[in-house]
């Protein structure tokens, strides 16, 4: 997977693959391994689903997570997802041609899969819990998958789950409830036992990258508020559970929160950034998209009172966020190149905006707009009156003929 940036993020495979005739829910065998891999960490998240399904089938299943099988051969073999970042003596291990068992020399896409199937084991009741939660736990930390705006403890008498092992993986995250990932790792055990909390209102808007090469991407971030969650802003574990993620990211998330309104009302939002063709952004660098986790938050916040109208889906928004003023970022040339092949208009920090002009592909310029601050980003994010009115036109024309 190559990096990618909002500043940079990861590109996916082909998640738009023609598997072939071969290629069932359960037979493997004539598929690539790069196609499999896809599949298992790509759109599919075929490897959550198989922790999720062995959770609901029993200990026999789960047992089975770790027998030799083309998923767990796959992600030993095919996986190059590099660590983010490696200290000296991660450096020594990742050269050592005998670490002896030590986990460290996974890539991050094989340490997540195990931290997932740790987790589907305890739940299903072949293992226990606590050796589960801190393998879980040290593989989101070192991942990136922290959450912004947790509170310190209150949200475990939300779930209440007449679930024995469920249960138990819950009360031993009880005991790290100031560790950075405890509330992603509530919400990833709720999520494989089938207990996910209930969606209530959701926000979406355009987002652009560039990946190493400078070639740019459009992602949908999706905001999910939930039920009965932990407060906070989280990373969606039914698509981010596979994200290695920057701490210029994480603070930019952070800033957004604290911005929103939201810190301290208990309110559980859930995250997700998907590239073209469904497949999650798995690897994510930079803060440029603070702007637009802001933007949407201030959506789901006002959804029904103040906000009448929803996000533009023809809009992108990519700039950073300090307080409620936006920022400049980089990339603009891949970044606006790849919002004229998607026909979608820009916003980006006034700061910015001469840099973002120069840049620009021809006949792009009338396509971005400048916005100072949060508020005038969240206006210029609306979904346009001639938008609706053409929309609205096209639904009366549509209907008469089908009266005609």
């Amino acid at each position: 997977m190559l990096g990618l940036s909002t500043d940079t993020v990861g590109l996916p495979g082909s998640s738009n693959t023609a598997y072939g005739p071969t290629a069932t829910s359960d037979d493997l065998s004539g598929l690539r391994d790069h196609v499999v891999l896809d599949m298992l960490v790509g759109a599919e998240q075929r490897w959550l689903r198989c922790c999720r399904s062995a959770v609901a089938a029993g200990a026999d299943a789960a047992r089975a997570l770790f027998a030799p099988r083309r998923e767990t051969e796959v992600l030993a073999r095919a996986s190059l997802a590099r660590w983010k970042s490696l200290d000296e003596d991660e450096l020594l291990v990742e050269e050592a041609e005998s670490p002896e068992g030590d986990d460290r020399r996974d890539t991050a896409e094989l340490s997540a899969a195990r931290a997932l199937g740790a987790l589907a084991c305890a739940l299903a009741g072949v293992s226990d819990a606590g050796p589960a939660v801190v393998r879980f736990l040290a593989h989101a930390e070192r991942a990136g998958l922290g959450s912004a705006g947790s509170r310190s403890g209150g949200d475990d008498a939300l779930f209440d789950t007449g679930d024995a092992e469920l249960a138990s993986v819950l009360d031993e995250l009880s005991a790290h409830r100031d560790h950075p990932a405890r509330d992603f790792a509530l919400l990833t055990a709720l999520e494989l036992a089938g207990r996910r909390p209930t969606t209530t209102r959701t926000s979406e808007v355009r987002v652009l990258f560039v990946d190493a090469y400078g070639e740019g991407h459009v992602a949908v971030l999706r905001l999910t508020q939930v039920e009965n969650g932990p407060s906070g802003l989280h990373p969606d574990p039914a698509r981010m559970s596979f994200l290695q993620a920057d701490a210029d990211f994480r603070g930019a998330l952070a800033d957004a929160w604290d911005v929103s309104g939201l810190t301290g009302t208990g309110v559980s939002v859930l995250w997700s950034l998907t590239l073209e063709g469904g497949a999650p952004a798995n690897d994510i660098s930079g803060a440029s998209s603070g702007a637009a986790f802001a933007v949407a938050l201030a959506y789901l916040l006002r959804r029904g009172r103040v906000i009448r109208r929803r996000i533009d889906p023809s809009c992108a928004i990519t700039a950073g966020l300090v307080g409620d003023r936006l920022t400049a970022v980089g990339g603009y040339r891949g970044k606006l190149r790849a919002a004229q092949r998607n026909s979608l208009r820009v916003i980006v920090a006034a700061e910015s905006l001469d840099d973002a002009l120069d840049a620009a592909p021809p006949q792009f310029t009338g396509r971005i707009t400048a916005a100072r601050s949060l508020d005038e980003a969240i206006r210029d994010a609306r979904i346009r009156l001639d938008y609706l009115v053409w929309t609205a036109v096209a639904a009366l024309t549509i209907a008469a003929l089908l009266i005609d």
